[in-house]
């Protein structure tokens, strides 16, 4: 969740995230029951770094 990544980074993650929708790297969606959004890895990314979603999910990263 959005609110997860700030509580990591601070409020500057909000113009990373911004930077990152517009690159088209991240999808945001959101939240049926709640204020803050979901975000998730987008198809570009995996093929712009090479990596799987499945090696992702093996290190505990987020899941697409």
């Amino acid at each position: 969740m959005q609110s997860d990544l700030i509580l990591l980074r601070g409020s500057g993650a909000y113009d990373h995230i911004k930077e990152l929708i517009n690159k088209k790297f991240i999808i945001k969606r959101k939240q049926k029951d709640g204020r803050s959004y979901w975000l998730s890895l987008s198809e570009k990314f995996f093929q712009t770094f090479a990596v799987s979603n499945e090696y992702l999910s093996q290190i505990g990263g987020s899941k697409k």
